[in-house]
């Protein structure tokens, strides 16, 4: 006869990497302040560093940020092609860029900030991740950019 263990839904499992765990809201704000380039990559290694247990379905929402924003981008190319919007409506439509990394970023924090919670309580340190979003998003989003500058649908993906 086995023994039933209990299990909690949302228990952690920290790796290795627990000593580069951040509270889930600075990953939040390099998506909001730097763009996807930093946002996303740092959400990632805070699930890794958290051992969280929703990990599969957070890497689908980060691969969803990307295919969605590559599919509105050639949703709007076809628009713009087709003449069908007017200057302003145009600038209106690219907000939709912007809306989806948001609310990717918003549901990343939430699916984390669960697992960090039970992470802390037990024990967890959490480092402080300032100084990487300020770096991230005065010096470093100026060079991705400037980089992408020249391949339109990269710049929109790492905005």
């Amino acid at each position: 006869m086995s023994r039933s263990r209990y299990h909690i839904p949302d228990e952690p499992k920290p790796s290795g990497l627990a000593h580069l765990a951040v509270d889930p809201m600075w990953p939040l704000f390099a998506q909001m302040l730097a763009g996807s380039w930093l946002g996303l990559p740092w959400f990632l290694l805070n699930s890794l560093a958290l051992g969280s247990p929703t990990r599969n379905r957070e890497i689908l929402w980060m691969l969803f940020c990307v295919f969605g924003t590559l599919g509105l981008y050639f949703a709007y190319m076809h628009v713009v092609d087709q003449e069908l919007l007017g200057v302003t409506a145009r600038r209106i439509a690219v907000l939709s860029f912007v809306v989806l990394k948001l609310i990717v970023g918003y549901v990343l924090y939430l699916k984390q900030s669960r697992v960090f919670e039970i992470w802390t309580y037990y024990g967890g340190q959490a480092r402080n991740g300032v100084i990487v979003l300020m770096v991230g998003a005065f010096i470093g989003r100026a060079f991705v950019l400037d980089a992408a500058a020249n391949y339109f649908v990269l710049m929109i993906i790492l905005a």
